[in-house]
């Protein structure tokens, strides 16, 4: 999967974007938000690398778009990026877990009825600190 993001080309495999979508999902089960994809539901046993290349093609068939025209991604010098919507940023954000930010993220702009930014910086940044702990710090 290409997209091109403040002028930027970024390449990110199908398989990546797919386990994203997944820790996106699986956080939100657990939260206030009905944050739901529905193309996961065959995916909510323990997968097998079958499960996650099917998955991936899955995601290059349905051409799914996580990137909101009016995000702004900045890189720091230490390699790790800001992600930005309108009034709200995310800071020193892992290439690791950019896209699962940026699922995240767009899914609650998205979201019907909205929400407000407050609460989506607030949940945002939750997801962020749960992927961290469970990934990071591991």
């Amino acid at each position: 999967m290409e997209f091109v993001l403040n002028n930027i080309k970024y390449q990110i495999s199908d398989m990546e974007v797919f386990v994203a979508y997944l820790l996106v999902d699986k956080y939100f089960e657990s939260s206030k938000y009905d944050v739901h994809f529905d193309f996961l539901d065959d995916y909510k046993k323990e997968l097998s690398f079958e499960d996650l290349t099917e998955g991936a093609k899955l995601i290059n068939e349905l051409k799914v778009n996580f990137i909101n025209p009016n995000f702004r991604i900045a890189q720091h010098l230490n390699g790790n990026f800001m992600i930005s919507y309108q009034s709200v940023s995310f800071k020193n954000i892992f290439m690791a877990e950019a896209i699962g930010v940026l699922i995240a993220l767009n899914a609650l702009i998205e979201l019907k009825p909205a929400i407000a930014l407050a609460d989506i910086k607030l949940e945002v940044d939750n997801f962020i600190e749960t992927q961290r702990k469970k990934f990071i710090t591991r």
